[in-house]
């Protein structure tokens, strides 16, 4: 990992705050930052991996199965990276589904980055948290007991660029992955979560 002239970028996959910073994460694996206590918001820096690339830049868009989605999320103090494979092809290519188009997620991997000394590690555990990703805001919850499954990723479908373009719209790319095992688990299996115009999102209750 290595710090990287400041300068201008383009094509943001995921931006969120965190403490006194607001961080975008671009389409080359860069992580971008700004400090919002200083004037106009002043550019910190650019985290990059370089001499020690994770399997996850420069594959953002696409790798060699299918496409990546990144995802940015706050875990206590810690900002990670979340990476989502996921397998697309034409329904010609997978005869046993009734999509004209076909995708569904294969596994992810978890990073925690450290902007302040460049570094970046893979999180093979969790401990007591859960992730959760899809289209809207990234969110990681302590487990309780009876409650959610710790060590685990619950992610929705927001495969967003093609939800138009399967027969029944998307809906249908949605469970838990679990980290330790690297197996799926549905967590609802309902057909009404297919929509023609809106991914589902998750739902925080603030009581």
């Amino acid at each position: 990992m290595s710090v990287v002239p400041k300068k201008p970028r383009v094509g943001v996959v995921d931006v969120m705050g965190m403490n006194d910073y607001v961080f975008a994460l671009y389409n080359d694996g860069a992580i971008q930052y700004w400090d919002v206590n200083k004037s106009f918001g002043i550019l910190e820096g650019i985290v990059q991996p370089m001499d020690h690339s994770p399997s996850w830049f420069n594959t953002l868009e696409y790798y060699e199965e299918g496409w990546t989605k990144a995802y940015l999320v706050q875990s206590g103090k810690n900002l990670l990276l979340v990476v989502r494979y996921t397998d697309q092809a034409m329904n010609s290519d997978k005869k046993d589904v009734d999509y004209d188009l076909y995708y569904e997620t294969l596994g992810f991997e978890v990073y925690k980055i450290n902007p302040k000394d460049t570094s970046c590690e893979i999180i093979d555990d969790l401990g007591d948290l859960a992730l959760f990703v899809g289209g809207n805001y990234s969110m990681c919850v302590t487990v309780g007991p009876k409650s959610l499954e710790r060590n685990c990723i619950y992610f929705t479908d927001d495969q967003n660029e093609d939800w138009t373009l399967v027969t029944e719209f998307g809906g249908h790319d949605m469970g838990i992955y679990d980290i330790k095992c690297d197996e799926f688990r549905p967590f609802y299996e309902g057909i009404d979560t297919r929509s023609s115009y809106c991914p589902p999102i998750w739902f925080v209750p603030q009581f």
